[in-house]
């Protein structure tokens, strides 16, 4: 019984010193020049830690927004995927994350469709972009926009038409997504 304590209390410690280690002490400051950093390690890594740092990061917004474009799709990916997490300094993004439904990347994609339905009803000009990714050739990217359009609710009523085509998707889990999306209308 000690021994179990005292491995959950090293797990633990661990579990903190990592996480404190989350863009390895860098402030925001830093975190958003490492975002132009010509090592696309560096800038994905830069582009998660804001993420990580949530609403602490909020005036990254700009800069992670700006990363939608960088050449890299785990740039791209990264910053999509954090807009979503730093609070509603994120919400200005919604303009280039609805463009970021036609990333080439099918990751990227996915990530710009999360966030979207992070700021749910706020996010209703997206719409006809998530009505789209409805098509995607990539399920997953279909269905958290199926969730996405449901986050949005009623503001999303016209995507009501797709989202009862998506109800005989080939994947099920398009399917259970475009279901949950329609009760939500």
């Amino acid at each position: 019984m000690r021994n179990s304590i005292a491995t959950k209390g090293l797990m633990f410690a661990a579990l903190v010193m990592m996480l404190a280690g989350c863009g390895k002490g860098r402030s925001v400051g830093e975190l958003i020049k490492a975002l132009k950093s010509p090592d696309a390690k560096e800038r994905v890594e830069a582009a998660k830690a804001l993420g990580e740092l949530g609403s602490n990061a909020e005036k990254a917004a700009p800069a992670l927004t700006e990363a939608l474009n960088d050449p890299k799709a785990k740039v791209r990916r990264a910053a999509a995927r954090s807009l979503g997490k730093i609070g509603s300094a994120g919400k200005q993004a919604i303009p280039s994350l609805t463009e970021a439904l036609k990333d080439g990347d099918a990751r990227v994609r996915y990530s710009a469709a999360v966030s979207l339905g992070v700021f749910g009803p706020e996010s209703k000009e997206a719409v006809p972009g998530l009505t789209q990714a409805l098509k995607d050739k990539d399920a997953k990217v279909r269905s958290v926009a199926a969730r996405s359009l449901g986050k949005i609710g009623p503001d999303a009523k016209e995507a009501i038409g797709a989202l009862k085509g998506a109800l005989t998707d080939r994947d099920p889990q398009v399917r259970n997504a475009a279901a949950t999306a329609l009760k939500r209308m």
